[in-house]
């Protein structure tokens, strides 16, 4: 819920004309909508974690027991992975008795945070991103996969005791995922 924002100006009514009373009001209540947070900003759950090494000690923490986990290794010039982040959304926001959280690792490293954090809003991609280079990436898919990472998008899934239940190095198949969860 967000709240309403007042703005109340006072100007002089002898000093200035009517006309430019009425302009400078209205560069102001516009300034000011323009620069306060959105209700959609306030609401968004959209989090990015800068994660430069170790990437378990960030991502792991966040993993939720009693709900499955689907982990999204992606980058911010990765056209599938773009078009997977409409497809899961549709599909979290259709099946939410899942219980199936999501969560992004874009491993295009720590310099690309501007252009990370654009990407995460504009597609409106409202859970975590963990932020880290494509050797913290890899290690860590390497580690929790037993298989190398090969590319955006890549995905681990966790089941419900946060153990690794299945991988997939490709864009996912969103049918053979709800065939699995269930």
């Amino acid at each position: 819920m967000s709240a309403m924002t007042t703005l109340t100006y006072s100007f002089p009514s002898k000093s200035i004309s009517h006309g430019l009373t009425t302009y400078v009001v209205a560069a102001l209540i516009y300034t000011s909508l323009l620069f306060s947070p959105s209700a959609d900003a306030q609401d968004s759950k959209a989090k990015l974690v800068l994660a430069p090494q170790q990437l378990e000690q960030y991502l792991e923490p966040e993993l939720t027991a009693g709900r499955w986990q689907l982990v999204m290794f992606w980058t911010t010039w990765c056209p599938v992975c773009k078009s997977d982040f409409k497809r899961l959304q549709v599909f979290l926001d259709e099946q939410p008795e899942l219980e199936l959280d999501l969560m992004g690792v874009v491993f295009d490293g720590i310099e690309s945070e501007t252009e990370t954090h654009a990407l995460v809003k504009k597609h409106n991609l409202n859970y975590t991103h963990f932020l880290t280079t494509q050797e913290v990436a890899a290690e860590y898919y390497l580690n929790a996969a037993e298989e190398e990472l090969v590319g955006p998008p890549s995905y681990l899934l966790f089941d419900r005791n946060n153990e690794v239940a299945a991988i997939s190095a490709n864009a996912i198949d969103l049918d053979s995922l709800e065939l699995f969860l269930d």
